[in-house]
């Protein structure tokens, strides 16, 4: 199955010392982008967490959180940086009697500065802790596969859809091409007609010859078909969005000219119908892995 690039995925495991919430989303991106908010604790394992994500993930606008909580029972210990603490409290004392303030609080205000009050607990390397996040996230990661290959199916359905269409104006174009044929000798005749001029009819029927081999889309069509079941062949296939990307610009270019081969009004509203297809397209192909 193709995957989409949108995602979501959440997770929350826990054992005697703590619970971890994590959650995981993705969006679309030409490479696997990451963005990620860690507990200090997890600061040593960003490397690790950042390659597991992304080795499962492949792609995508990628965005992890989470969160740590000690459970009630544990026992934390905290220390207070005295020195810092004092350097805060001076430097708050100054500022107050600078501008006037009363000092109120400012005990308060310094103990809740940076590095002041540490958990000396959740600083220490845990490989419990990181046990359980590996398993939380592995979780997460999981259901945001799902998540993904659900809507890759929808996806799916959808690309099917717009090629069966860009199928069904070829077919038109083709049932047209006599048609053209006959109006643009028709109209060729009529011009010489309002010239009022004497021709040779062998040397017309020789430059006639001419001009509809170049107003030919034969080839075309045989290409931009072949083009269209290949999309399909790789869309089967779970090919890749980029895959599908390039096969979709050939089948644009085999669009663009027979459009500017066609010189026929019917034929021109056809191709203007399998652009507004194509473009259907290339927008959903985006979002595939």
């Amino acid at each position: 199955m193709i995957q989409s690039m949108t995602g979501f995925g959440k997770a929350i495991v826990s054992n005697n010392t703590a619970s971890i919430s994590i959650e995981v989303r993705s969006l679309n991106s030409k490479l696997a982008d990451i963005n990620m908010r860690l507990p200090k604790l997890f600061n040593s394992k960003e490397l690790d967490i950042r390659n597991i994500l992304q080795k499962s993930l492949e792609r995508g606008k990628i965005g992890l959180t989470i969160d740590y909580t000690p459970k009630i029972e544990t026992n934390i210990k905290s220390s207070i940086d005295q020195q810092l603490l004092l350097q805060y409290y001076k430097m708050l004392q100054n500022a107050a009697n600078m501008v006037g303030e009363k000092e109120d609080n400012l005990f308060k205000i310094a103990l809740s500065m940076p590095e002041v009050l540490k958990n000396n607990n959740l600083e220490e390397e845990n490989e419990e802790d990181w046990q359980l996040l590996q398993a939380g996230l592995q979780q997460a990661i999981q259901q945001m596969i799902d998540f993904r290959i659900d809507e890759g199916n929808s996806l799916k359905v959808a690309l099917i859809s717009y090629i069966n269409a860009i199928h069904q104006y070829l077919e038109i174009i083709k049932t047209l091409l006599p048609t053209r044929k006959e109006a643009v000798i028709i109209k060729i005749r009529e011009q010489i007609n309002q010239l009022k001029v004497e021709i040779n009819e062998d040397r017309f029927e020789q430059e006639l010859i001419y001009y509809l081999e170049k107003l030919d889309i034969s080839e075309e069509i045989v290409r931009l078909s072949t083009h269209l079941n290949y999309f399909t062949e790789e869309l089967n296939a779970n090919g890749s969005g980029k895959k599908l990307g390039f096969i979709s610009q050939e089948i644009g270019r085999e669009i663009n000219t027979i459009g500017s081969k066609a010189n026929y009004a019917e034929m021109q509203k056809a191709v203007i119908l399998m652009k507004e297809e194509l473009e259907k397209i290339k927008e959903q192909v985006l979002n595939v892995i």
